[in-house]
C-alpha cells in the first residue's frame, strides 16, 4: 500500500470515497478509505492502491505529478474487499486482473485497453463496456430524481445480495449516483450469464443482509483528525462506517458488502 498526497483548496468540506479512482502518475491509483477534506487542509497523506500493475511511466500528455478528478469508481465487490480488507498490494492486483477477465468472458472479447492492458479504469472505459451499461444506465439513472427521502440503493446480482451504500443526506447520495451505477452496471456485466434465469432480489434477502452485517464484531481507527473508520464484520458480511467528528461523530457513509 502507498500514499498520495491530497489538498482541498476550496472554501468548502470535500468527501472523497473509498475505491475512487485517480488516473495519471506513473500508474492508476484508487483510494483506500473514505476521507473528509476539511476547508483549506493543507496536504493531507491518503492510502491508495496501485489498479495499473504494468506501468511506472508517463501516459501519453498525462501529467506525471498529479492524478485526474475521480470520475469512476473500482468495480466488483471483490476488488473492493481486497482494498479495503486486505491492505496488501498484491491482493489489489490479483482482483483487477480478476475483474478484466471476468469481464471479458461475459462480453466475449479482450477488454484490456491497448494504450494500457493492465489499467482497471480503462477497461472500464472501453467502448465494448459502456456499450454493454448503456441499458442500465438509461433504466436506472433517473430513478432517484424526484425522491429526496433517498440516501442509497443496494445491489443485487442473480438474485443474491451483492453490496449496499447509504449515506447521511439525499444531496450527498445523488452527487455520486452516477459513479454508483456505472460501477454497479459493470459488476453486474462481469457476472453475466447467459444460460441463468434472471432471479431478482427480494426485500427480505437485502433487510436480511444489511442486519447480519450490522451484528458483526466491531473495530474503529481514527484516519484523520476528521474522520473516523468504524467497522462490523460477521462471517458472511461487512460494513464500514464513516464518520465525522467535526458533526458530533455522526456517520456519513455506511457501506455493506456480502462476502
Amino acid at each position: 500500500m502507498n500514499e498520495l498526497t491530497i489538498e482541498n483548496v476550496s472554501n468548502e468540506d470535500v468527501f472523497i470515497e473509498s475505491g475512487d479512482i485517480v488516473k495519471g502518475g506513473a500508474q492508476d491509483r484508487t483510494l483506500k478509505d473514505d476521507i473528509i477534506l476539511p476547508t483549506k487542509s493543507g496536504r493531507v497523506n491518503i492510502s491508495a492502491f496501485c489498479v495499473e500493475p504494468g506501468r511506472w511511466s508517463r501516459r501519453g500528455n498525462e501529467s506525471l505529478m498529479t492524478f485526474n478528478t475521480p470520475s469512476d469508481a473500482i468495480a466488483t465487490k471483490d476488488l473492493k474487499m481486497a482494498v479495503r480488507m486486505k491492505e496488501d498490494q498484491r491482493s489489489v492486483w490479483d482482483q483487477v486482473a480478476a475483474a478484466q477477465a471476468s469481464i471479458s468472458s461475459a462480453l466475449q472479447t479482450d477488454v484490456r485497453a491497448a494504450a494500457s492492458p493492465t489499467s482497471m479504469p480503462m477497461t472500464m472505459r472501453a467502448p465494448v463496456v459502456q456499450k454493454s451499461i448503456d441499458g442500465y444506465l438509461a433504466d436506472l439513472k433517473k430513478v432517484v430524481e424526484g425522491k429526496p427521502d433517498v440516501i442509497g440503493y443496494a445491489f443485487a446480482i442473480n438474485g443474491k445480495a451483492n453490496s449496499a451504500d447509504v449515506y447521511g443526506s439525499h444531496d450527498l447520495f445523488l452527487k455520486l449516483w452516477p459513479k454508483l451505477l456505472r460501477s454497479s452496471a459493470i459488476e453486474a456485466v462481469s457476472k453475466y450469464d447467459a444460460s441463468k434465469k434472471f432471479a431478482p432480489a427480494t426485500v427480505t434477502t437485502i433487510q436480511s443482509a444489511l442486519y447480519e452485517a450490522e451484528s458483526g464484531k466491531a473495530s474503529a481507527r481514527q484516519l484523520t483528525d476528521r474522520t473516523s473508520l468504524h467497522v462490523k464484520e460477521t462471517a458472511r458480511s461487512v460494513v464500514f462506517e464513516t464518520r465525522d467528528r467535526a458533526q458530533s461523530d455522526s456517520w456519513i457513509h455506511r457501506s455493506y458488502m456480502t462476502k
